[in-house]
């Protein structure tokens, strides 16, 4: 395992550019958003510069630039929705984008587990049938490609244990499983054991992850919690929240988990711009000495 940053927590802690963020946090292995523009963010020249990784040539261009900069692209980030009115068109982007994270060296994709073309007249076992014709179709197009997918737990629907392991042994292939967000488990209301306890199940299969944290105070840790409970004034720095980030390193390691810990701080806006650099650059030395210890 190794320890890697979104580039929108660089972006929110307002570093001027993607290689300044990496290099003041001391990494080097990042998780790029891509859209549906095929378009990633520049290296060096700010986060309203995009490149548009549309050829074989603009794709070697822009790792000929991460290189440079002793980069790499470690996954990138998609926000797809497979309740789309078209799911032909949803999926060939999908296909594109894993096509461009195997010319970039990236070893995994962030799947989003939203639908929300289709959030109020779909049921979920309409939801969890399309999610994996989906998927199946993405991986029946890429077989050839070093490329695995994770299904983020994200959203109501996508923090359902039941949903995330339909949906996996529906696909049955080792190259999909899920992007483990540690917090957002805790998000959805569940109590602190229970996180724990569903970490263990799903790190089997997971592919990817989103690493951050929330310290809820004590008397909420161990009770059922409205989803989203306070999320906004308790999620926090990696270090100083309730979820036990070595013991979550210790289950991944066990079941054989060797991706990055992907830095997700959401609490960063609660602060001023220094303090937030600083707080990055503290989460990715507190990552690199877990996994050290």
């Amino acid at each position: 395992m190794y320890v890697a940053v979104r580039d929108g927590c660089l972006r929110g802690a307002a570093f001027p550019t993607l290689r300044a963020g990496m290099d003041a946090v001391g990494l080097d292995a990042v998780e790029l958003a891509i859209d549906r523009q095929m378009q990633v963010v520049s290296v060096d020249d700010g986060w309203d510069t995009h490149v548009a990784l549309t050829s074989d040539a603009a794709l070697a261009a822009y790792r000929r630039e991460l290189d440079a900069a002793g980069l790499r692209a470690s996954e990138l980030l998609l926000f797809n929705d497979f309740s789309s009115p078209d799911l032909a068109d949803e999926v060939a982007w999908v296909v594109r984008c894993a096509g461009a994270a195997a010319a970039l060296g990236a070893r995994a994709m962030r799947i989003e587990a939203a639908m929300n073309a289709h959030q109020e007249s779909w049921d979920e076992t309409r939801c969890r049938a399309v999610f994996t014709d989906c998927m199946k179709r993405v991986l029946d197009a890429t077989d050839d490609l070093p490329v695995v997918y994770g299904i983020e737990n994200h959203g109501v629907q996508g923090n359902r244990y039941e949903f995330l392991s339909t949906i996996i042994d529906g696909v049955g292939s080792p190259r999909f499983g899920v992007t483990l967000d540690t917090a957002n488990l805790y998000w959805s209301g569940m109590s602190l054991s229970e996180v724990h306890q569903v970490i263990g199940q799903l790190a089997p299969v997971t592919r990817h992850t989103h690493v951050k944290n929330i310290n809820y105070p004590a008397d909420q840790r161990e009770v059922r919690r409205q989803i989203g409970w306070c999320y906004g004034e308790y999620c926090c720095a990696l270090p100083d929240g309730d979820i036990d980030i070595p013991l979550v390193i210790e289950q991944l390691r066990s079941a054989g988990y060797d991706g990055s810990l992907c830095i997700e701080n959401e609490s960063l806006g609660r602060y001023p711009e220094t303090e937030r650099q600083a707080m990055l650059h503290r989460e990715a030395a507190y990552l690199k000495g877990c996994l050290q210890g």
